[in-house]
């Protein structure tokens, strides 16, 4: 079946190993025990339930937090909007079945700073233009 993967003198090698550990002529043991214990579900899997989680809480939904997964202890980041919203989110998560373990690293997201919103709501309403500008120390024509 593998004959074509590999050299043909390897071949036979792993053939020969292959009759003289199954102590039968045209039988091969098989090398790969089977699991002990039910096969667990995979970190990913357990990532895209948790994200699917947040995605199906009506308040979480628009927040915009990432999860990641490791050895089954969840890891949430991303900007909040109160305390309140970042315990619900990890609340969520630990729900998920197969989580062990959550750390939030979710953090609120402070007010802008004043200056950047003064800035902002002059870009939103910017004021109204004069028809001839001033220039200091010159009378405009006409006054």
């Amino acid at each position: 079946m593998f004959a074509h993967l590999l050299p043909p003198s390897l071949f036979r090698a792993l053939a020969a190993g292959c009759l003289a550990v199954a102590g039968a002529p045209g039988r091969c043991a098989d090398p790969v025990p089977p699991p002990a214990k039910p096969v667990a579900l995979s970190d990913v899997a357990l990532a895209r339930d948790a994200l699917l989680a947040l995605d199906a809480d009506p308040v979480l939904k628009n927040v915009n937090l990432i999860v990641s997964v490791v050895d089954r202890g969840a890891v949430i980041g991303g900007p909040v909007t109160s305390a309140e919203i970042k315990k619900r989110a990890e609340a969520v998560v630990r729900a998920v079945p197969g989580i062990a373990s959550v750390k939030n690293a979710c953090f609120v997201d402070a007010d802008a700073d004043p200056l950047m919103r003064a800035a902002a709501a002059r870009l939103k309403n910017p004021p109204a233009a004069d028809p001839v500008p001033a220039l200091p120390l010159v009378a405009p024509p006409g006054a």
